[in-house]
Order: structure tokens, then C-alpha cells, then sequence
């Protein structure tokens, strides 16, 4: 059985695979990424700021949290022209994210914090464009995330049942 989120993935990877999405999302990273430490300290504060409870999922230190930003953002550029061939590493952070306790709804905060932190980090350079470019791509992985956790659901074993007699 397919959830309804692997289809809403198939449309968003549509509109992201295109050749000029790509192409704007890659040259905004590039423009981002001799900044990459303070890119992610900017999310990570924004994304406290929408939700302090968020917080409390991470460790105190958040050295160890901005390289595994880094390193996702990284993978993400690097998957870029093969978006089918990121699933099975989306559904992963997905289900890791999930036992940390982060919840479905919670990735549209993720969204926000993320498109509010390149906002800032690229100033006159994130033009609407450049935005839904970003969105478009966030909305593929944030699908493929919860999609990920979905399909876990869909494998835990069914507790056992008691008949009444």
C-alpha cells in the first residue's frame, strides 16, 4: 500500500527536476556554503525560536548537529539530478528524526526555519525564484521523510488482541 505521501513526493521531485530548479538551488549553495556553520546555527535558532519545545530533541551542544546539517545539505546537492535514488536516504532521517520525537507537523517549522535562514544568509540573492526552488526541494525531502516514518508504521508487528468471551 503507497501512503499519501509518496505520490505528493513523485509531484514535488516533478517540479524540482527541472534543469533551472536545479540550477538555482545549486548556485545558491554554493554561494552558502563557505558559511555553512553559521547557515546552520542560524537554522537551528530560527527553528527554536518558531518552537522552543524543539529544542529539548537535541543535544545542548549543537557542534555535533551542524555537521550532520552540513553533511544532509551536502548529500542533498550531491542528489540533486538523481532526486528517486535520495528516497531510501530521506526516509531514513525520517525515521531518526522520528525516534528523536520530531513529529509530521513539525517539518512545516523545519520549512520555514530553513527558507527564513537562506533569506538572511543570501540577502538580495534569494529572489522568489531562488525561494521556490528551495521550497520545491524541501517539500520533496520533507515528503520523503515522513514517508519514511509512514512506512515504518506500516511494518511494526499489531499488538496482540484480547477476545472477549
Amino acid at each position: 500500500m503507497v501512503g499519501p505521501h509518496v505520490n505528493r513526493s513523485r509531484r514535488k521531485q516533478e517540479h524540482m527536476n527541472t534543469a533551472r530548479n536545479r540550477a538555482l538551488v545549486r548556485c545558491s549553495w554554493e554561494s552558502m556554503k563557505p558559511m555553512s556553520a553559521h547557515v546552520a546555527d542560524l537554522f537551528h535558532d530560527r527553528l527554536f525560536e518558531l518552537d522552543p519545545s524543539l529544542e529539548e530533541l537535541f543535544p545542548e551542544d549543537l557542534q555535533a548537529q551542524r555537521l550532520r546539517f552540513q553533511k544532509a545539505l551536502g548529500a542533498v546537492m550531491g542528489g540533486l539530478d538523481d532526486l528517486p535514488g535520495m528516497l531510501p536516504l530521506l526516509q531514513d532521517v525520517g525515521r531518526r528524526l522520528d525516534n528523536l520525537g520530531f513529529r509530521a507537523g513539525q517539518y512545516v517549522l523545519m520549512g520555514k526555519a530553513l527558507l527564513w535562514t537562506f533569506e538572511q544568509t543570501l540577502a538580495e540573492e534569494f529572489t522568489p525564484a531562488v525561494k521556490e526552488a528551495w521550497a520545491s526541494l524541501y517539500a520533496f525531502a520533507s515528503s520523503a521523510m515522513i514517508a519514511g516514518t509512514e512506512s515504518r508504521e506500516l511494518h511494526k508487528p499489531r499488538a496482540q488482541t484480547q477476545w472477549a468471551m
